[in-house]
């Protein structure tokens, strides 16, 4: 009876913070949106969307994480983004005399020779803050994760490059920062689910899709764009 007494009494052990690190790859993109409702803005957004592709995207998250109950968790951390998109132009194509640039209407050629295809890649580079909460399912080694969140960001830097390729295969690139006036806060809500295999009682290996979606624009002006991404995440957590 005594000893009965005891176990009751006994507290409870609480789960332990964890730390870890996860990094994905895979493609961003955007959905251009129009601001004033004008027709021309709705035909250029037609073209572009005709030409514009998903870029590779990345990215990297330090977090702690903290189980509040038996499949309930919480989740915070740093981590780094970048996504964006590529547009492409082939000038064999065009009808006008002129190589023009589609977006800013005119191109750079630092020599004679005319390009016949020119890429515009566009990079969006941020740091975010996610804070999430967490879903584990099931029981032993192998088990389901799922997280979902948001993570406030600050746009560090946004850059350009410019890859002009000639009709005898050589290429020619071009780095450069972005002139326009990004806005530089922004929100990704972000979900994710994958599996999560348990090696001993501290360390953790986690595999997890991750798709992340912008909420505010990227710019005001009358074309404005929404940034989203999918990546697919690998990772580790380490209990403390």
């Amino acid at each position: 009876m005594f000893g009965q007494a005891v176990a009751q009494l006994r507290p409870h052990t609480a789960e332990p913070w964890t730390m870890g690190l996860r990094v994905g790859a895979g493609m961003g993109f955007r959905t251009l949106l129009d601001t004033q409702g004008s027709p021309v803005n709705a035909l250029i957004i037609g073209v572009r969307d005709e030409r514009e592709v998903p870029k590779a995207a990345f990215a990297a998250v330090v977090n702690m994480g903290k189980q509040l109950g038996k499949r309930i968790g919480l989740e915070l951390g740093i981590g780094y983004h970048q996504l964006g998109w590529t547009h492409r132009t082939d000038l064999d194509d065009l009808s006008f005399g002129d190589a023009i640039d589609p977006r800013r209407g005119f191109i750079y050629v630092t020599g004679d020779v005319v390009p016949t295809k020119v890429i515009y890649k566009d990079a969006f580079h941020h740091i975010e803050v996610p804070i999430g909460l967490t879903v584990r399912v099931g029981k032993g080694r192998l088990r389901s994760v799922s997280a979902v969140g948001m993570a406030p960001s600050i746009m560090v830097a946004a850059r350009g490059r410019t890859v002009y390729e000639y009709a005898d295969g050589t290429k020619e690139e071009t780095t450069y920062k972005k002139a326009e006036d990004f806005n530089a806060f922004n929100g990704f809500a972000y979900l994710s689910t994958g599996l999560a295999l348990r090696m001993g009682d501290r360390f953790e290996w986690r595999l997890q899709p991750t798709v992340r979606y912008g909420l505010l624009d990227i710019i005001d002006a009358p074309i404005t764009a929404k940034l989203f991404s999918g990546t697919l995440d690998l990772g580790f957590r380490y209990a403390l």
